[in-house]
């Protein structure tokens, strides 16, 4: 497994374990239903960018210039990441989607390809005179924002406007830190910045459920609670180091 792949899976366990944990914080968790059309929508902004990927490298292959073929494969292969990015945040957020923050994070996501998707228009134009190749490769970047459109459209019938519990704040903060951390890969000083804050709201996270166990009468419902705590404090920290070994290669 390469370390970009394993620094996603790792972010795609975080996702898991902090929906868990809202669940035992006695959240109104977003239902199954709904996550699971959050993820269908954004694997549909996944097929429609894997076409206009296709027909970028067929503008490519129509380009004499090599300067500026280059700079078409190289757009194409930033909305390639930017897309596996935004499937890996949707996964992470959609337990959480109804909290105006995650909802901010994955809209950001869904910004970040469809301005991939400007610049692979733009280098296609730059180094391709082929009308209906061109012609192609629009109808297929229409398709995209046609798909992030739905998206983010999807995202926003979520909003949340109820008081949040400590242990609810902390776990949202990991969350969103989890979606910016994979945003940030390829920048080193980034990355660092996004792994710290990961560990810090891991770290007022252990506080907020340490205060809310007390709190809680039934033993076994205690135990379940530090249990879920653990396992998501447990899935940041294999995230972070995963974030170190990325950014030191």
């Amino acid at each position: 497994m390469d370390n970009r792949q394993e620094l996603l899976t790792a972010a795609g366990e975080v996702g898991t374990a902090g929906g868990v944990l809202l669940q035992r914080c006695g959240e109104a968790m977003v239902d199954q239903k709904t996550q699971e059309t959050l993820i269908s929508m954004a694997k549909a902004v996944a097929s429609s960018t894997a076409a206009l990927v296709s027909n970028a490298r067929n503008v490519a292959s129509r380009c004499s210039d090599q300067a500026l073929q280059n700079q078409v494969i190289s757009a194409a292969k930033a909305t390639a990441l930017a897309t596996q990015a935004l499937i890996t945040c949707t996964k992470v957020l959609s337990p959480s989607i109804d909290y105006p923050l995650c909802q901010e994070q994955l809209i950001e996501a869904c910004k970040m390809v469809a301005a991939a998707v400007e610049r692979i228009v733009i280098a296609a134009q730059a180094a391709c005179g082929d009308d209906d190749a061109l012609r192609d490769l629009g109808a297929a970047a229409t398709a995209v924002t046609a798909a992030l459109h739905s998206l983010i459209q999807q995202i926003r019938e979520g909003l949340r406007v109820a008081d949040d519990s400590q242990c609810e704040d902390a776990c949202e903060v990991i969350l969103a830190a989890t979606e910016s951390l994979v945003n940030s890969m390829g920048n080193a000083q980034e990355m660092v910045t996004q792994a710290k804050r990961l560990a810090e709201a891991t770290q007022s996270l252990v506080s907020a459920i340490k205060l809310e166990a007390d709190l809680e009468g039934d033993p076994d419902a205690r135990k379940r609670l530090l249990d879920a705590a653990k396992c998501l404090a447990d899935a940041t920290s294999k995230m972070v180091e995963a974030a170190k070994v990325h950014f030191h290669c």
